[in-house]
C-alpha cells in the first residue's frame, strides 16, 4: 500500500486544524516536520517540496494565505493518490481492470465517480401474489424446484415460492448457477417482472442466497444499481466500490467554501460520495445527490459568472449610433413586425449600444421570424460603418438566408455577398478582396467564412444560426476575425426562457413566441410501418401532388448498410422509381454527399414542382423554404430526437395551407419510443416539444466541445434538477462578485480545482 497516503491525511488534518484554531506557529511547525518528508512510494516529490516550502513560509511570516495555498497543494497530492490504477484495489486484477476500462474506469477516482444509475429499495419485500404488472419487484422466498432447460438459449429455471404463491425465475445463459440452488434455499431477488402466456416471471434478476433470518435483515437496504459492461456483475462492482471507499475516503477533498455549503445546506463531499454508493437512509441519499449535483452545476455556472464579471471591464471601442437603413428596412417590410420582434430587436440594439461586447441567444420556434430581426440588427451595425457576418451550418441554409436577404434588402443601402465552399475560386477571391477592402457590408456563408485568407476590414457583428451544429473551434475562429466582436446566436430549438437563462449562463436570452403568419396546426400521426399504412400514406401523397403540393420523405441513412439495417434514402428512391405507387410522380434524391451544384439543382426542381416527392436525409432540417411543401413522411422516426422532428415538421405548411406529418415506426420499437413521439401528435408548440426532448436528449454543452447531451454532468440532469441549477448559478454569481473575481486566499482550493479540472471549459465558454 502507498506509504504517503496516511502521512498525507495526517498533514491535511493538521493544516485544517491550524486554519481553525491558530496554534503557536513555531510549535505547530515542529509538530508537523516529520510529516513533510517526501515518502518513497513514487508520489509527486515536486508537490511535496512545494508543500514544505509553503508551510515553512507560514511558520516564518504567519500569513494565512500560505496555509490556504498548502491546502490546494495537499488536494493535488490527494488527487495523485486517487489517480493510482484501479488494480490497487483488492480483488481487481489485470483482467478485471480491462473489463472496468470498458466503462471508462482506470483509476480509483474513476471507480469512486462511477455513480449508480438507479437504486433498489430492498427494505420492503413484495408478496409474489401481488406481481400483476410489468415493473420491478423485491421478492423473498424458498426455492421449490430447479431445472436446466437446454436449447439455443439455455436457461436455469427456478420456481420461487412464499406464503402467497409461486413464480418462475429465469436465469438465461447462466446454467452454471444450478449448483447454487437446491430445494429449500432461501432466496432474495430483485428484478423486472414480465409476462409469458399471461403468467408473471422474473428474468435474470439480482439475487442473494440468504442463510439465516439475520442475513435477510442485512439485505434489506437501499442498493445501488450501476452501469455495467460484459463480464461484470452488480455484486462484484459493489464490493470493489466498498474497498475503494475505504481506500479513498480519507483522501477526498471538499473544494466548496464552508460558508457556501452552510448557506445552501450542503453536506461535506466525502460524506456525500459515501452515501451515494452506500446510502444510510433515503434522506441521506437525497442529501448526497443534491450536494454532488450542486457541485457539478456550481462549477459549470462559476465559469460563466467569471466571464461575465470579466467582460464588464472590456470595452469594444465601437458605437452604433446611426439607424437610417435599419429604419428604412423595417418600414419597407411587406408585413408588420410582431410585438415579440419589436421587443427582441430593442433588446439586441440595447446590447449593441452598450460598451461591452454583445453575447445574446435569440431563440424561437420555426417561423417566428428570427432572420428578419437579425437582418434589422445587422443594418444597425452597418449604418455605423461596420461589417457583419451571418454564418450558417449548411450551404442549403446559407443559400436560404441569401435569398431572404435578396428579397428583403431590395432598395436598402447594404452591399452583401455569399461565401460558400461551392463558389468558384475566382468568385471566392473576389468576395475575400471586397471583404478585406471594406467594400462589402455583409457576408452570408458557411464555415468558408473562417478559412485562412478571409479577413474583414471592420468586422463588428456576427450572427451564428443553428449554433449547435457548429464545432466550438469553428465559432471561436470566426469570432477572432475582429476585436471584441458582438455576437448573436440564433436557435430554432427553443427551451423555456428561465431554463435557457440558467443553462446558458453567459448569454442574455431573447425569445420569440408570436408567429407573423397564422399557420394551421400540422396534422401529425405516429404509425407502425406496415404495408397497409404505407399504402394509405402514399395514396395521400399522390392526392396532394395532384393539388400541386410537394412532399418530403426523410430517412435516417443515405445508403443501405447491413451492419445497421437503417432504411436508406438511396435504396428507397431506387425502389420508388419502379413502383406503381409512385408512377407518374416526379421523384428526387437529396443528401449530404451530393456536391453543391447537384443539391442546388435538386432543390430548384423541387421548388418549381418538377420534383413532387423529395427523398432526403435530414439535410433539409433547416433552411429549406418551399411554400408548396405540405407533407412530411419520416421513416424510422424513433431514431430522431423530438426537437429534430419538430424542425423537420417546420418545413411544411409554410404558406398557411393544411399540412400533414407521418412518423413511421418499426413495429419492434420500445413502448417508450412510441410514447415519446406521440408528443408530436398532441402539440405544435416548440417549447412543449423541447421540454419533453430535454428529458431524453439534453440541449448541448455550452461550455464544451460536445454538441449533444450534457456530457460534463456525471450525475445532474439539467431539466429534472433545474432548481438546483438555478441555486448554483446564484451562488456562483454571489461568490464571484463578493471576492473580486475569486481573488481570496480561502478560495485557493476552489481555484485549483477550477483551473485543473475545467481548463477546457474555461477556454471555450465565451465562444457561444
Amino acid at each position: 500500500m502507498l506509504k504517503g497516503k496516511e502521512q498525507l491525511t495526517e498533514l491535511f488534518a493538521a493544516v485544517r486544524k491550524q486554519l481553525v484554531s491558530s496554534a503557536d506557529r513555531e510549535e505547530w511547525g515542529t509538530s508537523i516536520e516529520p510529516l513533510l518528508k517526501t515518502p518513497d512510494d513514487g508520489s509527486d516529490s515536486a508537490l511535496w517540496s512545494a508543500l514544505e516550502e509553503l508551510l515553512k513560509k507560514y511558520v516564518s511570516f504567519g500569513e494565512e494565505k500560505f496555509l490556504w495555498e498548502a491546502v490546494a497543494r495537499l488536494a493535488r497530492l490527494s488527487d495523485w493518490y486517487l489517480s493510482r490504477p484501479v488494480t490497487i484495489i483488492s480483488g481487481v486484477g489485470k483482467k478485471r481492470a480491462e473489463k472496468l476500462a470498458n466503462l471508462g474506469i482506470e483509476t480509483v477516482a474513476d471507480l469512486l465517480h462511477h455513480y449508480p444509475r438507479a437504486y433498489t429499495d430492498r427494505r420492503y419485500v413484495d408478496q409474489i401474489a401481488d406481481v400483476d404488472e410489468v415493473k420491478y419487484y423485491t421478492l423473498y422466498g424458498e426455492v421449490l424446484s430447479v431445472q436446466v432447460v437446454r436449447g439455443r438459449n439455455p436457461r436455469l429455471e427456478v420456481r420461487l415460492g412464499d406464503d402467497s404463491g409461486s413464480i418462475r425465475v429465469n436465469f438465461w445463459n447462466q446454467t452454471y448457477l444450478a449448483d447454487k440452488f437446491t430445494r429449500g434455499t432461501k432466496l432474495f431477488c430483485f428484478g423486472r417482472a414480465d409476462f409469458y402466456r399471461g403468467r408473471p416471471q422474473l428474468n435474470n434478476p439480482e439475487f442473494e442466497i440468504i442463510g439465516s433470518p439475520e442475513k435477510l435483515d442485512e439485505s434489506r437496504s437501499i442498493m445501488p444499481v450501476y452501469p455495467l459492461s460484459e463480464g461484470l456483475s452488480q455484486r462484484r462492482l459493489r464490493s470493489w466500490l466498498a474497498r475503494a471507499l475505504d481506500f479513498g475516503r480519507p483522501l477526498l477533498t471538499d473544494s466548496l467554501p464552508a460558508d457556501l455549503r452552510r448557506e445552501n445546506e450542503l453536506p461535506p463531499r466525502p460524506w456525500s460520495i459515501r452515501n451515494l454508493h452506500e446510502p444510510e437512509t433515503v434522506v441521506a441519499l437525497e442529501q448526497a445527490r443534491k450536494r454532488l449535483i450542486f457541485e457539478e452545476f456550481f462549477y459549470f455556472q462559476l465559469i460563466f459568472a467569471l466571464h461575465n464579471w470579466n467582460v464588464e471591464t472590456i470595452s469594444k471601442g465601437r458605437e452604433y449610433t446611426a439607424a437610417e437603413q435599419r429604419d428604412r428596412f423595417v418600414d419597407s417590410l411587406p408585413f408588420e413586425l410582431t410585438g415579440d420582434q419589436h421587443q427582441v430587436l430593442a433588446e439586441i440594439e440595447s446590447d449593441l449600444c452598450d460598451s461591452a461586447p454583445v453575447h445574446r441567444l435569440l431563440q424561437g420556434d420555426v417561423g417566428t421570424g428570427k432572420t428578419v430581426v437579425a437582418l434589422a440588427a445587422i443594418l444597425r451595425v452597418i449604418d455605423s460603418g461596420y461589417q457583419a457576418a451571418l454564418m450558417a451550418p449548411t450551404e442549403v441554409l446559407a443559400e436560404q438566408h441569401y435569398r431572404t436577404a435578396s428579397e428583403l434588402l431590395n432598395g436598402i443601402k447594404c452591399s452583401y455577398e455569399r461565401l460558400t465552399g461551392s463558389l468558384s475560386a475566382p468568385k471566392k477571391e473576389t468576395v475575400r478582396h471586397r471583404l478585406n477592402s471594406g467594400e462589402l457590408d455583409l457576408v452570408i456563408g458557411t464555415h468558408a467564412l473562417i478559412q485562412e485568407g478571409v479577413d474583414f476590414s471592420r468586422l463588428g457583428f456576427i450572427v451564428v444560426d443553428e449554433q449547435h451544429r457548429f464545432g466550438v473551434d469553428q465559432r471561436r475562429r470566426l469570432r477572432e476575425k475582429g476585436p471584441s466582436v458582438d455576437m448573436l446566436i440564433m436557435s430554432a430549438t427553443p427551451i423555456p426562457r428561465s431554463l435557457a437563462m440558467t443553462a446558458y449562463g453567459d448569454l442574455e436570452v431573447s425569445t420569440l413566441e408570436e408567429f407573423p403568419l397564422q399557420r394551421r396546426r400540422v396534422q401529425t400521426r405516429v404509425l407502425d410501418r406496415t404495408a397497409p399504412n404505407r399504402r394509405q400514406v402514399y395514396e395521400h401523397v399522390r392526392q396532394l401532388a395532384r393539388e400541386d403540393c410537394r412532399s418530403f420523405f426523410i430517412f435516417p441513412a443515405i445508403e443501405k448498410n447491413e451492419s445497421t439495417e437503417l432504411t436508406a434514402a438511396e435504396d428507397a428512391f431506387q425502389r420508388a422509381q419502379s413502383s406503381e405507387l409512385f408512377a407518374g410522380l416526379g421523384l428526387g434524391l437529396l443528401h449530404g454527399r451530393l456536391d453543391s451544384e447537384e443539391k442546388k439543382s435538386v432543390m430548384d426542381r423541387f421548388r418549381r414542382g418538377e420534383i413532387q416527392v423529395l427523398f432526403s436525409t435530414t439535410v433539409v432540417e433547416v433552411g429549406v423554404d418551399v411554400p408548396e411543401a405540405s407533407c412530411l413522411v419520416v421513416f424510422e422516426a424513433e431514431r430522431f430526437g423530438l426537437a429534430q422532428l419538430h424542425q423537420l415538421r417546420g418545413r411544411i405548411g409554410r404558406a398557411g395551407q393544411q399540412a400533414y406529418c407521418y412518423l413511421f415506426l418499426n413495429q419492434a420499437v420500445a413502448p417508450g419510443s412510441r410514447e415519446r413521439l406521440q408528443v408530436l401528435e398532441r402539440t405544435d408548440d416548440g417549447f412543449q416539444v423541447a421540454r419533453r426532448d430535454l428529458q431524453f436528449r439534453g440541449i448541448g454543452s455550452p461550455t464544451g466541445t460536445e454538441q449533444s447531451g450534457w456530457g460534463e454532468f456525471e450525475i445532474g440532469n439539467v431539466w429534472e434538477d433545474r432548481e438546483i441549477m438555478s441555486a448554483a448559478r446564484s451562488a456562483a454569481e454571489k461568490l464571484v462578485a463578493s471576492t473580486n473575481g475569486l481573488d481570496a486566499p480561502r478560495l485557493a482550493l476552489l481555484n485549483q480545482k477550477l483551473h485543473s479540472t475545467y481548463a477546457d471549459q474555461l477556454q471555450f465558454a465565451r465562444i457561444g
